[in-house]
């Protein structure tokens, strides 16, 4: 396991994260010790627009990123598993989804992290998001 995804904790996304430039949030809570739920929503007219929902959970020695998108793949949860042999980031991978293949955190601070949705050609966006409350 690489040395970030050693000191790395579920518990790191705990809270509110705004994504810049956009009323977007991600909001995480933990469930127990292995396991964050998250939901990520967008502010319309004061009201929230729940958009996914987020799994965060660790199982033995390997951590699982699930999604459900809610309009699309029928509401499925798709998984992503972490990939031990990136470096500097946590690089979820699901080689077999149609888009997006890698979703990745490179936190730059405690409160800052830049977001990579990309599919298996690296190709995709980005973007960061800011913590605003634990």
């Amino acid at each position: 396991m690489n040395m970030f995804a050693q000191k790395f904790s579920i518990h790191d996304f705990k809270g509110t994260w705004k994504h810049e430039h956009k009323e977007t949030y991600e909001v995480w809570t933990r469930q127990n010790d292995s396991v964050l739920n998250g939901v990520s929503y967008k502010l319309q007219n004061g009201e929230k627009k729940i958009s996914e929902k987020l799994k965060l959970q660790k199982l033995e020695d390997q951590i699982i990123y699930s999604a459900q998108v809610l309009n699309q793949n029928n509401a499925k949860w798709i998984d992503f598993e972490l990939n031990n042999g990136v470096k500097d980031k946590l690089s979820f991978e699901n080689t077999t989804h149609d888009f997006p293949n890698k979703i990745q955190y490179t936190f730059i601070t405690k409160e800052k992290i830049l977001v990579e949705v990309k599919d298996n050609n690296n190709q995709g966006f980005s973007f960061y998001i800011q913590k605003t409350k634990e």
